[in-house]
């Protein structure tokens, strides 16, 4: 087990990292989709493919209004959006598998309002599924053209959860689930995966949690678990074959691991209130 103590610097870093992740998710949002200003908050779709056999399935239900705007080149991608508003804030979904993409899979379902999901995909073989269901939800995921076999999970339940993902590594898989109750403030994942054969897993249940991994080793492993409200976790795996679990219950909480070695094993278990 390793054990680190983090300082009040740190403890800074990390609050500045769950606001640079809802920041970083926002500014890849476009907030109004061009095709459909001025559509008087009812359903729209803008669709524009390029290249072979590309799929694109829109459902849009409800009288609150979404927007939905994908944009395929290349060949065999698909792209499959779902939204479901009853009232309130329209939900907003971009998806844009670009040329250099090549049967990339992109499934978004938005149940809610206001839930705002950004996938840009440029690899080979690569997924993307986002589920949001409830208010003000926010995912950007972001798989460049190194990220071949690559695939990025994100569910969010409740209200104002934020997450961001980056992956550029060849089959490297992300898992992300975000859960709170009505009226609470959400959760905040920022990942930033750059190795091959990486797994990062991060479950937030509760509010205002912060969950921050940035992973660069090849076949590493980082699961976060966070149960509470206001915990804090920040993980940096630089070495080969390393292994990262952290488990947060209660309140405040704060870990952060740095590997950077090879073969190396970290496991944090916080119990309780206000542990460093």
């Amino acid at each position: 087990m390793k054990t680190i103590i983090l300082t009040g610097a740190s403890a800074i870093a990390l609050a500045i990292s769950g606001s640079v992740a809802a920041q970083d998710t926002a500014a890849r949002l476009n907030p109004g989709i061009a095709a459909c200003v001025g559509n008087g908050g009812g359903n729209c779709s803008d669709v524009s493919q390029t290249g072979n056999r590309g799929t694109v399935d829109v459902t849009q239900n409800g009288s609150g209004g979404s927007t939905s705007e994908i944009d395929q080149a290349g060949t065999d991608n698909t792209a499959i959006v779902t939204q479901t508003n009853n009232g309130g804030a329209a939900n907003e979904s971009e998806v844009a598998q670009t040329g250099d993409a090549s049967d990339a899979t992109a499934d978004v379902e938005q149940i809610g309002e206001g839930n705002l999901s950004s996938i840009t995909q440029r690899g080979d073989d690569i997924t993307a599924d986002v589920e949001q269901d409830g208010v003000a939800n926010s995912s950007n995921v972001l798989q460049t053209a190194s990220a071949d076999f690559a695939s990025t999970i994100v569910k969010q339940n409740g209200a104002q959860n934020t997450s961001g993902v980056t992956q550029t590594g060849d089959f490297a898989a992300v898992t992300v689930t975000q859960s709170n109750e009505d009226g609470a403030v959400g959760n905040n994942s920022l990942v930033s995966q750059t190795g091959n054969a990486a797994f990062v897993i991060v479950t937030q249940s509760g509010e205002q949690n912060i969950s921050d991994v940035g992973q660069t080793a090849d076949a590493a492993t980082v699961t976060i678990d966070q149960n509470g409200v206001g915990n804090r976790s920040l993980v940096d795996q630089a070495g080969s074959l390393v292994i990262v679990d952290v488990d947060q219950t209660g309140e405040a909480n704060i870990s952060t691991v740095d590997q950077l070695a090879g073969g190396a094993f970290a496991q944090v278990e916080q119990e309780g209130d206000r542990n460093r």
